[in-house]
């Protein structure tokens, strides 16, 4: 099974040339698109086609491609003159969890650590297609004087958890300030059951063990676990031993557990 649409990357001329320049991010980018990418769908259950025409539907959406992406590649140029690394979730890796969201259409979806917005972007516009879900968001607060302030660079001067996100997805959108440690047991409280899980907050290996822990009694059967930077510590491949699930990675930073049925 191969995604036509992952290939595609490299068939244009402006790509063709990256590729050229960049050898070793092509060709990790086609590994990911032959073993992967399939493993990533059989795991979900859905069809390589389905995947394409989720792939096609963010490539062709002009509107978020310049709202998100294109800021999102200014401010990232900028972090790295400064020598500082965004270390948020990539293109690829957003579209990954947008097919995800727009496949298994998600009534609710919970996410630890949102930063710029990046990876909640693409879920509401999941949500948004498929006229239907809520996220719900926690995040540190990145104010001056927090205990989270030596990570405000990592948000334009001035702009506040999410700032990437669109206003005319945000009515889907609740953020929740503060440690997950502290907000998601009430949380959880209060929604019952999840569809589908992110995690992308402190990489820790007693934060994402505990997360996934605490998470996975109320992800609903068939359900997505998912995480980001999963190959900072062991937390998700040891999690991945102990959960009754099919698991997946993407390029070795990027994993999910499909919840056993």
């Amino acid at each position: 099974m191969l995604s036509y649409s992952f290939l595609r990357l490299f068939t244009k001329p402006g790509k063709l040339i990256f590729g050229l320049r960049h050898p070793q991010t092509a060709l990790q980018v086609l590994k990911a698109t032959t073993t992967d990418i399939p493993r990533l769908c059989r795991a979900v259950g859905m069809g390589s086609a389905e995947f394409d025409a989720y792939v096609k539907e963010v490539r062709l959406n002009k509107d978020f491609k310049s709202h998100v992406l294109d800021r999102l590649e200014r401010f990232t140029k900028h972090l790295k003159e400064h020598g500082l690394y965004p270390g948020t979730i990539d293109e690829i890796q957003g579209t990954i969890v947008y097919a995800i969201t727009r496949f298994s259409k998600p009534e609710v979806v919970l996410e630890t650590g949102v930063a710029s917005g990046i990876s909640s972007a693409y879920i509401l516009l999941a949500m948004e297609n498929n006229n239907k879900g809520k996220l719900y968001s926690i995040d540190l607060p990145f104010e001056e004087g927090s205990e989270s302030s030596q990570w405000a660079t990592l948000l334009p001067k001035g702009e506040k958890s999410g700032w990437l996100i669109p206003q005319n997805l945000r009515h889907r959108w609740k953020l929740t300030l503060g440690k997950s440690s502290d907000t998601m047991p009430d949380l959880l409280k209060e929604l019952e059951s999840v569809d589908v899980f992110l995690h992308d907050s402190d990489h820790s290996y007693e934060n994402m063990k505990w997360e996934f822990r605490t998470i996975w009694p109320h992800l609903r059967r068939g359900g997505v676990l998912l995480s980001h930077d999963i190959e900072q510590n062991e937390a998700f491949s040891e999690f991945c031993q102990e959960a009754e699930g099919k698991s997946f990675t993407y390029k070795g930073g990027f994993g999910g557990i499909v919840k056993a049925e």
